[in-house]
C-alpha cells in the first residue's frame, strides 16, 4: 500500500507504516498517534511532510508483549 511515493521499505531492510496505517491497526486517534510521537513513546521520522513508522518496532514490541503476557506485562 504504498503512498505519495513514501517507501514501504528501506536500504536497511525495514518496512514503514504510515499514520493511517498505525492508528488503523492499533484503532487508535490522530491524537493519541501525536501523544505517542511527542513522549517519544514511537520511533518515527518525517519524509516530505509525512509521518512514517518502523513496521520493525511494533512487530518486536508486540512480541515481547505476547511472551511477557504470562509475566503480569
Amino acid at each position: 500500500m504504498e503512498k505519495n511515493n513514501i517507501p514501504k521499505r528501506t536500504d536497511i531492510g525495514d518496512y514503514w507504516l504510515d499514520s493511517s496505517d498505525v492508528k488503523r491497526m492499533f484503532n487508535i486517534s490522530d491524537s493519541t498517534l501525536y501523544r505517542l510521537r511527542i513522549s517519544k513513546e514511537i520511533p518515527f521520522t518525517k519524509i516530505g511532510g509525512k509521518f512514517v513508522y518502523p513496521k520493525s518496532f511494533f512487530v518486536s514490541t508486540l512480541g515481547n508483549r505476547c511472551r511477557n503476557k504470562g509475566q503480569g506485562f
